[in-house]
């Protein structure tokens, strides 16, 4: 009797744990799930806010052009063998040399030597 006793005691607190368990196991999932849900709205905000940047920078881009991308143009274009047409530009914009050259004027230097041996 008394190892009957003992057993189905032992049976009550397996069960008991168990339940315990289930119910950890549930708050759990609810928690990864929600987890989840912010996760996915949180790359989804990321996303529009990368998009906005994305889309807007272009103006900003183009008025911060720096001497080494102006000279990386002209230096193609005159490997493609129109360095008269480049030293021409340089003199056009009032120096003898690209580092005279004020960096308000890089944007339009850039778009007549992407024009030039294209007409």
């Amino acid at each position: 009797m008394k190892g009957e006793n003992e057993l189905k005691m032992l049976i009550e607190e397996l069960k008991k744990c168990s339940e315990v368990l289930m119910g950890i196991s549930d708050g759990l999932k609810n928690l990864s799930c929600k987890s989840e849900e912010k996760t996915k709205k949180k790359k989804a905000t990321d996303n529009k806010a990368l998009e906005e940047e994305t889309t807007t920078p272009a103006k900003a881009e183009s008025k911060s052009i720096t001497l080494e991308e102006v000279r990386a143009v002209l230096a193609e274009k005159a490997r493609e063998g129109f360095t008269d047409e480049i030293k021409a530009l340089i003199t056009k914009h009032g120096a003898e040399r690209l580092s005279d050259i004020e960096p308000s004027k890089f944007e339009g230097i850039i778009a007549e030597a992407e024009g030039i041996g294209n007409a």
